[in-house]
């Protein structure tokens, strides 16, 4: 088996979490089968990485449109001899019509792409819808992220069932509280937080809508409620694209609010935090960041309308019913007073890539002995 990959965007070196979920799922199954890459020329070679990576394809949302990137993909399919193209994301979809039957086609679905677009007002999310349809029709299998994904491509679609199957966002390691307890004071230290303080953390790629939307909402609404009832709390607000965010917005930083930006490592971060708060208001994909927070046993409170995808019956994940600051609000400080506790052994166990992986495979081979 050897499958090829088409990326059109940047996920070397993987910072955010969806640059984070490609990367980690492919180096995973690398170590399974053959993988080879094909991304955009901004992409980074890893020295390391377990698969090729040729980063040959331009670069930009309308390298769609040359031809050239496509002669490049049909080449090098023929030249290795694939098996399977992957798709990640729908917009290379001409490649199902032009390839040989003989290479299974597979789209590899993060969220329902065309919602995520009408839900950010992009003027184009009906040639989208279309695009996303036909890729999803045309495919011989389709990956998807979660079970109500998989139910809107069943069901909207018509889609057989027993050509989807359901591939996770997935964590690589989990780093065990205790291993960090050390170098707890170091990191409160550098961060000038007081030890009598509580944390509280909020991490997301702010060039996002939605997530600038809910920085918005956790520092106007929920922050001040917050402060007023506890001051012994300090909020840490980590991520890509921050001052910028930040400087559009002309927000001032209230107390006790430290901006910290993009970290090479969050793992010491839910190590000293007591949660992760998530307020976005809603959401079409999967919260990477609050799957991460969990396996590393960070307590998660997110509004139901951003809960897609997640373990809502995990203690660790707690949902607020309603979109409301000061109910979400209540919610944390009730959560601050609780003692912290692991997240289950089964959830890790799910989101481990390694299991995720053998079970894409499985459904694989099973589909491809049909």
């Amino acid at each position: 088996m050897h499958i090829v990959q088409v990326v059109w965007y940047k996920i070397y070196p993987a910072i955010t979490g969806g640059q984070k979920g490609i990367a980690g799922f492919t180096d995973s199954l690398s170590k399974q089968v053959t993988v080879s890459t094909l991304c955009s020329k901004d992409n980074a070679v890893d020295a390391k990485a377990t698969h090729t990576i040729l980063p040959i394809l331009n670069t930009g949302k309308l390298q769609v449109l040359w031809p050239s990137n496509y002669i490049r993909i049909l080449q090098y399919t023929k030249a290795v001899q694939a098996t399977h193209l992957v798709l990640e994301h729908p917009y290379y979809m001409l490649l199902y019509y032009i390839l040989p039957n003989k290479i299974k086609k597979i789209l590899h679905s993060h969220n329902i792409e065309y919602l995520r677009a009408k839900h950010t007002h992009k003027w184009w999310w009906p040639v989208l819808y279309y695009i996303e349809k036909w890729a999803t029709q045309k495919a011989d299998m389709i990956w998807c992220k979660t079970k109500a994904d998989q139910s809107f491509v069943v069901h909207n679609w018509h889609i057989p069932i027993a050509k989807t199957c359901i591939v996770p966002y997935g964590i690589t390691k989990v780093t065990v509280h205790n291993e960090l307890n050390e170098n707890d004071d170091t990191l409160r230290k550098s961060l000038c937080i007081p030890n009598n303080h509580s944390i509280i953390l909020l991490a997301a790629s702010y060039n996002y809508a939605p997530n600038a939307e809910a920085l918005l909402h956790l520092l106007n609404q929920v922050w001040p409620v917050i402060y007023k009832h506890n001051k012994h709390i300090t909020l840490l607000l980590i991520g890509t694209h921050l001052p910028e965010c930040l400087s559009a917005y002309n927000v001032s930083l209230p107390a006790h609010v430290h901006a910290v930006g993009q970290v090479a490592n969050l793992a010491p971060y839910y190590a000293i935090s007591t949660l992760l708060a998530n307020t976005v208001l809603t959401a079409q994909g999967v919260q990477t960041k609050s799957i991460d927070a969990l396996a590393q046993h960070c307590k998660v409170v997110m509004y139901h309308t951003a809960a897609h995808g997640m373990p809502v019956h995990e203690p660790n994940c707690v949902i607020v019913p309603v979109v409301n600051a000061e109910q979400y609000a209540a919610v944390v400080l009730a959560q601050l007073l609780l003692p912290k506790q692991n997240t289950s052994d089964e959830y890790i166990s799910k989101h481990m890539w390694y299991g995720i992986v053998q079970s894409t495979l499985h459904y694989v081979r099973t589909y491809d002995e049909q």
